[in-house]
């Protein structure tokens, strides 16, 4: 389950725009519904602390992209879990388990990291770029590309159960 759900937040940190209400990871589901909205939180703090006169433009793009960013989270995450349902990769009751500790664990290290790395990136440079991204938020690609993400994992962990059922 760790490995399905490690695969399940690269997938799903695949994504480079996202925005939430709610970022508590309470049960597995919210790392396919929240994970994307997560990811963008070291973004927006690098901009608001970096280039604090750009804060207004980035929290206007913000709240343009929000809406979009939702939906598209959620409208994916539906796929997702419909996908889910045909290859029955996850059980009902592993995803409404609560997250596991290292998984929590693991998700805050890949924050800070990002973070981290943030810090060499030139803030005049980068935070246009993300503002400018905000403001073209293509939701119907951001939904593709964590459908055909988790296709791939999915094939990965159908592969992987097939050797061990084999040894």
């Amino acid at each position: 389950m760790k490995t399905r759900i490690a695969g399940l937040f690269l997938i799903l940190s695949y994504s480079t725009v996202c925005i939430a209400d709610d970022l508590t990871l309470r049960v597995n589901r919210d790392l396919i519904v929240k994970m994307p909205l997560l990811t963008l939180q070291p973004m927006l703090d690098f901009c608001r602390d970096q280039q604090p006169q750009l804060n207004s433009e980035l929290e206007q793009a913000y709240t343009g992209a929000k809406v979009k960013v939702l939906k598209a989270a959620k409208e994916g995450a539906i796929s997702v879990l419909n996908l889910n349902h045909d290859e029955e990769l996850f059980k009902e009751e592993e995803l409404n388990s609560p997250v596991d500790a290292d998984v929590k664990q693991q998700f805050q290290e890949a924050l800070e990291m990002m973070s981290r790395s943030l810090q060499q990136v030139d803030s005049a440079t980068y935070c246009p770029v993300l503002i400018q991204r905000l403001n073209h938020f293509d939701q119907h690609t951001f939904q593709q590309s964590v459908e055909m993400k988790f296709k791939q994992i999915s094939e990965q962990a159908k592969a992987q159960k097939k050797v061990i059922q084999s040894e």
